[in-house]
Parts: C-alpha cells; structure tokens; sequence
C-alpha cells in the first residue's frame, strides 16, 4: 500500500483536510477521474471522448505534473477538479475511475477513492507484470475492473471480488480509427526508406535490456533503421547509454502508435510493450536481459513477459548471429503471425477500435444505475 513516504503531496495536509470524521454533502451522478500524469491521457482519452462532458470530471493531486494536466483539460474543454478541493467541499462521485493504487493513499477515514466515490473502477493500464498488476493487495479496492481480455479476467476473478469487464485496449483505438500516412510519417523521420523499420521500446530502466544490447543495436542499424523510444521513466545511466548511441532516438513526444505502423519488427523485453505489439499484429522480436532478476521481483515467474518467450522469438546477447538470420527468414515470421493471432485472443478482447467506446458504455450503465 501507498504510504505518506512515497506521495508527492503532504499526508498530513491530506488527513487535516479529511478530518477525523469524513461526512459527504454532496453526491454526484457523475464520474470522477483521477489523473497521475500525462502518460495516461492517451489512455483515458479513448474512453472519455465517449463520455459528454458532463458525465466526467478530470481530478487531480497537487504534483509536478500539475500544469500539463490542467492544460490537457484546458484542450479538450474538460471540467477539471482539484481533489483538495472536492474533500473540502465533502464531494462525492458516482464512480471513481483509476488506473492504479498510486491514489489509495489509506487515511484514517479508508482509501481516497473510497472516500470520494461510491465506486472505484479500474482501467487496465498494461499486459504484463502480474505479480503486481494483478494481485490481490493491489486489486482488493476496486469495485469494477475494465481490463484487457480473458487472461487477465481469469486471474483478477481469483484475485478480487470487482465486476471484471473485458474491453480490449482502449489506447490502441486510433490505430484502427485513424491510420496514418506511412509514406508522409517517414519523411518527417528522415530515414532510409529503402530499408526495413526496427522499433525498439525497452522497458523500466532497472528492468531493462538497453545495456546489455544497445551494441547489437547499433550493428542491426547499419542494414535496418532502429528507431529507439525509451520509457518515459528513463534513469540518468540508461540516458547517457541512449545519448552516446548513433541509434535514431525517438523522442517522448513521438506517438507510439505512430511509430508502430511504419515498424516491420517491434524489439520489446518487459513490461507491455510486446503486448500492443501482438494486439497490432506486428512481427515482435523479444530481448531477454542479462540479468532478469528485477523483473523478476516486480512480475513473478509466471507472468505473461516469460509466458509468452514460449511462443514468440526471443534472443539473448549470446543469440546475436541467430537473430541476424531469422530476421532475414521470411518462414519464420510467417509461422509468427499464426501464433500471435492465438495470444492475441487469450490476452485480448476483440474490441478493436471499440475499446474505448466499449468501457465507457460501462461506465454511463453503472453510473445511471443500468
């Protein structure tokens, strides 16, 4: 659980502002969303484009991403709360909609969501990492969980006692609703369009493989373009690895989907990367880091990263000539689009380009009482 060690806001401040006895004066048939930072807004932005505007409101906690969420509010005219201002009033939503506990901070009047809403819901934000995404401490708060198909809805079934909805994933929406111009999107790239597209999307740092690959990397980049995009979570280390490369760097403004439709092979090792890849039908390529003990720790032995390595090509720094000459095999990827299509319908709903319209059909039901 969240503790006033690790928010950003004061927990002191927090509590003082609930009281020693929390009573609410005002209740909302509304939604209430709670918003971390901006990596979310894409992924929440899929769903509230179904919602109108006066179904929702945008909340948020004093931190340092506080203006970029306001002016993502500002931009697409949402209504726009401050949590501290919603508990001074005694405020109260229908449905609380998060993505993690990041926000369960525990008062002494219970969890924030739980104070603030009648029902907290949960949007699915990524594949992978179980022993944390889907655990039972980390879903035990949750009421309605919209996650991303039939393996994750086994396991939350397990794992808490929400309504669990299979909705597909919702961010991926647009790729299937507003395709790109390939042609015009490389152009603004500046790469060598007589060769094939590597997209390279490492994970965490501290999980991931960019050290122990970043020299493979750069060898595949003279027959291929590499296109590296590093988490947004990036550490000082893995920066100065990334900033000494000769590989094209893609910059966090760089949309992933984007990037996705122009790549002929997607290069991932942890995390949920591989998963929109495999949701994309794109010809995924797994590296397995040196040391996997990190990841380890955080996703468990059976979580899908390493389920998945049974079915989907993967390679270790000692594989360097074999991934070179499977790239080139066009037998392979053949046999790999087979596979991908059977994982994607255990980890998936098919909800493609709906995904978004799908959760927020849930919502406005259990927000109207339907």
């Amino acid at each position: 659980m969240f503790t006033k060690k690790n928010v950003e806001w004061s927990y002191e401040a927090l509590n003082n502002a609930i009281g020693k006895k929390y009573y609410r004066r005002a209740k909302l048939p509304k939604i209430g969303v709670l918003l971390q930072g901006p990596y979310l807004f894409s992924r929440y932005l899929s769903v509230l484009r179904h919602l109108d505007r006066n179904e929702f409101d945008l909340l948020y906690i004093p931190c340092p991403h506080e203006n970029e969420i306001k002016n993502f509010a500002l931009s697409h005219n949402f209504r726009i709360e401050s949590l501290f201002s919603l508990i001074r009033d005694r405020v109260q939503y229908k449905i609380i909609l998060s993505h993690n506990m990041w926000f369960a901070v525990d008062t002494a009047n219970g969890y924030i969501p739980s104070i603030i809403g009648d029902l907290h819901a949960r949007l699915m934000y990524s594949a992978g990492k179980e022993k944390e995404l889907l655990s039972r401490q980390h879903n035990s708060i949750y009421d309605i969980i919209l996650c991303y198909g039939p393996r994750q809805s086994s396991v939350l079934a397990k794992n808490s006692v929400a309504d669990v909805y299979e909705i597909g994933n919702p961010r991926l929406d647009n790729y299937f609703n507003s395709p790109i111009c390939v042609d015009e999107y490389l152009k603004t790239l500046n790469l060598d369009n007589k060769k094939k597209n590597i997209l390279w999307l490492p994970t965490i740092s501290g999980q991931n493989a960019i050290k122990s690959f970043i020299g493979i990397m750069e060898e595949l980049d003279e027959e291929y373009n590499v296109i590296l995009k590093p988490h947004g979570t990036i550490s000082a280390e893995d920066s100065q690895i990334v900033a000494r490369s000769k590989l094209n760097f893609a910059f966090q403004k760089e949309n992933d989907m984007h990037l996705m439709a122009i790549s002929d092979f997607v290069f991932c090792d942890y995390g949920g990367s591989a998963f929109s890849a495999i949701y994309l039908d794109k010809n995924v390529v797994l590296l397995d880091a040196e040391d996997d003990g990190a990841v380890l720790e955080v996703a468990g032995k059976d979580s899908s990263e390493f389920y998945i390595r049974d079915y989907i090509k993967h390679y270790g720094v000692g594989d360097r000539e074999r991934m070179f000459t499977d790239l080139k095999n066009e037998d392979i990827w053949n046999e790999q689009k087979i596979v991908r299509k059977k994982l994607s319908e255990e980890f998936f709903a098919d909800f493609r380009g709906a995904s978004g319209y799908r959760a927020a059909k849930i919502l406005k039901n259990i927000c109207s009482g339907g």
